[in-house]
């Protein structure tokens, strides 16, 4: 007989704080040993730990078959008086009742010691009642599920934390050591064979075959095994759903859009009708008449449709401001700047506009204060609301106008710089660098290059004739000659100018810097293009 050296089982796990896992492959190797066992007809009948011995290089030993039973012999005939082989923790509710052992009666002894390597206690502590009672503790009390008993130095055993063991035991192992623990044999798992294939499914991640078999308990087994790939599934499901809700919003907007276009065109159609001279009666209706007629029909007409209504409000001011019907064109949006806060897609945006639209009006008209004041809150709210920078560039404008009418030049200046930054911004021709330093006028708008040095005292090298600005510029205002020629003149400039705008003396190019279109090629200045000079000292080639 060959003498094994190990450990038991539970003291095995133990010492080496073994995961779940690792408890349940050693387990399954005892199962193997007992299924090789019961297809050769015997039955162990005392499967405990210090019977599964382990050896110093982990392989499982299963000893003691000194009280195993052929499945073939048969007891009767034999007078058994009252004793019984068995150690009583782990023996079957058959063996307590004197019953035939079958191969369920040894899967019932390994959920036992299944129970005692999930929780390091025993389903039934038999030790701490009388004997008497042992029985009926065994055959008639429900043994405690394994997720509910274990505490924290069993975590501990076991190298992990309560609340992880206890997700870990629950649902699965719970049910299959209940199902091995059942006390009808026909409720058990009949052979240590389907024992070990639940384990073996939990290992894998698969459905167990003692849960019962619902959707929802396969799809959440599915989601466990595929964590990787029902991630990337559910990412591209929520792009797809998210493509198919901003197409169906995109399409929604675009009906809506699509009606207000026919109705503004229906109500256009109704105002030019009226001028026909069958319903005229000879009148003829001049364009301010047409335009009053459709403002007082506005009211009856878009009544449910304030955002139709608002756009309309803002077409017949700018009309009105256009005619030079300045009056007109403040009653209208005055009304249309009430009605903004009313429109139910992005108010703060048609606030702005309005407001923005209003400030140029109230600007012809001479009204400086009320409208810098509706330009300043207008800036505000584009900026809140997070505009285009073409949209705000064009507000900038607008506000350095009126503060260049309030005699506020710095302040002008500013909002002009502004505007022509916002205006410049993202364009391939304007320099990386944002060079500034004292130069002289910007070219004008047809300026495309160098012009021919100069000779005459104080003034730059690469303009002829020209008094030196003594103000900061970048290589945007070169790039942008139209727009810097919007910024007002400053105190103590000379130099002929129109509009009260800054001298722009037009460079003289060479001749053959004009016959071909670029400039000639002096140290310390470049080209990008036929839009303008760069200073020279920019990052772009």
């Amino acid at each position: 007989m060959e003498y094994v050296e190990g450990e038991p089982l539970d003291s095995w796990c133990d010492r080496r704080k073994l995961g779940i896992e690792a408890r349940l492959s050693l387990l399954l190797s005892v199962c193997d040993a007992v299924q090789a066992a019961h297809q050769r007809l015997v039955i162990h009948r005392d499967l405990k730990p210090s019977n599964i011995l382990v050896t110093a290089d982990g392989q499982v030993k299963l000893l003691d078959f000194g009280i195993a039973k052929l499945l073939e012999d048969s007891d009767a005939g034999l007078t058994q008086a009252g004793v019984r082989a068995f150690t009583p923790e782990y023996a079957a509710p058959e063996q307590w009742r004197d019953e035939p052992v079958t191969t369920g009666s040894d899967a019932y002894s390994l959920g036992v010691v299944l129970y005692q390597l999930l929780t390091g206690v025993l389903p039934h502590p038999l030790r701490s009642h009388p004997t008497a009672q042992w029985p009926a503790i065994v055959l008639q009390r429900p043994v405690a599920l394994p997720s509910h008993v274990v505490d924290a130095p069993a975590a501990a055993a076991r190298g992990t934390s309560l609340e992880r063991l206890r997700r870990t035991l629950r649902e699965d192992l719970d049910t299959i050591v209940q199902t091995a623990l059942r006390v009808e044999p026909e409720r058990r798992y009949r052979t240590v064979d389907q024992f070990a294939a639940d384990l073996r499914r939990h290992l894998a991640g698969h459905p167990i075959a003692a849960r019962a078999d619902t959707w929802r308990y396969r799809t959440r087994k599915f989601v466990a095994r595929n964590r990787v790939g029902v991630g990337a599934g559910a990412v591209v499901a929520l792009a797809l759903l998210a493509g198919s809700a901003g197409i169906a919003w995109q399409a929604r907007r675009a009906g809506r859009e699509a009606a207000r276009a026919i109705a503004a065109r229906q109500f256009l159609a109704d105002v030019f009708r009226e001028s026909d001279p069958a319903k005229a009666r000879g009148d003829s209706l001049t364009a301010g008449e047409m335009l009053d007629r459709a403002t007082r029909r506005l009211d009856a007409t878009f009544a449910s449709q304030p955002a139709l209504k608002l756009d309309l409000m803002l077409t017949l001011g700018e009309i009105y401001r256009n005619l030079g019907r300045i009056a007109s064109a403040d009653s209208i949006l005055v009304r249309a700047l009430r009605l903004a806060d009313s429109v139910d897609v992005d108010p703060e945006r048609a606030r702005a506009t309005t407001a923005m639209q209003l400030a140029s009006v109230r600007l012809n008209a001479g009204k400086l204060a009320s409208a810098d004041s509706l330009a300043q809150a207008a800036i505000t709210r584009y900026r809140r609301v997070g505009v285009g920078d073409t949209t705000l560039s064009e507000a900038y404008h607008i506000l350095g106008a009126i503060l260049r009418q309030r005699s506020e030049l710095r302040e002008a200046e500013t909002a002009y710089r502004t505007s022509i930054t916002l205006a410049t911004r993202g364009r391939s021709t304007r320099c990386a660098c944002r060079h500034t330093g004292t130069t002289s006028a910007s070219p004008s708008s047809t300026a495309g290059a160098t012009s021919r040095p100069t000779a005459r005292s104080g003034a730059p090298s690469h303009w002829k004739g020209a008094r030196p600005r003594q103000r900061p510029v970048t290589c945007a205002d070169a790039h942008e000659p139209r727009l810097v020629a919007r910024l007002p003149r400053r105190e103590g400039q000379r130099g002929p100018h129109r509009g009260g705008g800054p001298a722009h003396p037009a460079p003289q190019l060479p001749r053959r810097a004009r016959a071909r279109g670029r400039g000639a090629q002096q140290p310390g200045l470049r080209t990008h293009g036929p839009r303008g000079v760069c200073c020279g000292r920019c990052a772009l080639p």
